[in-house]
This record gives C-alpha cells, sequence and structure tokens, in this order.
C-alpha cells in the first residue's frame, strides 16, 4: 500500500492566497487573507497540508501564557475521511506538547458552509 500523497509543514507566505482560498471554500465567515498574514507575523504555529494539487487543509495554533489555542483547522473536501484532519491535529497538539505546553483548548466552531 502507498503512503500519504500528502505532507505536513510549516505554512509559508507563499501560502497565504491558497489557504485563505480554502478558508472561503469552507466557512460562511472566513477569516481575511491579513488575519493568516498576521498569525504567520506573530509567530503562531501555522502547518499546512501540501499535496501535489497544492494546499489542502491547514491549521493554526496560538501559544502562550502555559496553554496553546486551536484557533483554525481546515481540510479541503478532496482529502476529508482520510485521517488527514487528525494527523494535522496531532501534529499542532505535539508541537505544543514539546514546547512544555499541558492544556490545549479550541474556539467556538465555525457556522461552516460545508462540513470542514
Amino acid at each position: 500500500m502507498a503512503g500519504p500523497v500528502w505532507r505536513l509543514r510549516p505554512m509559508a507566505q507563499a501560502d497565504l492566497a491558497s489557504v485563505a482560498a480554502l478558508e472561503r471554500e469552507c466557512y460562511v465567515f472566513p477569516w481575511s487573507d491579513k488575519i493568516f498574514a498576521d498569525c504567520l507575523r506573530v509567530g503562531y504555529n501555522c502547518v499546512v497540508v501540501d499535496t501535489p494539487a497544492g494546499v489542502g487543509g491547514y491549521a493554526v495554533l496560538s501559544m502562550g501564557a502555559g496553554e496553546a489555542h486551536l484557533l483554525n483547522l481546515c481540510i479541503a473536501e478532496r482529502l476529508r475521511r482520510q485521517s488527514v484532519a487528525r494527523s494535522l491535529l496531532l501534529a499542532v497538539l505535539g508541537h505544543a506538547r514539546d514546547r512544555g505546553i499541558r492544556d490545549a483548548f479550541h474556539g467556538r466552531p465555525k457556522r461552516a458552509a460545508a462540513a470542514c
């Protein structure tokens, strides 16, 4: 059986247009391009799911005061139900754990246009 056709990597400035486009596809009230740029600028843990077809998902995790906050996580429809979101979530939480953080929280669910 072949391995996954995706990999996780840090989000880069060059990913912002693709990330914002995926956000707009999935959410009724999407984050703006500027919000994602600000997350990168301030050093949040921003990770993308990199696929041959481009960005297939992303997560944004802030850390401070001994706790982590999952601010955003989204997976493209074509990658859903393949444990991609689980892998992404475990990766960002592992990043926080490796930095000594033991408590993690998430915000209120967004109203989704599709099941993101």
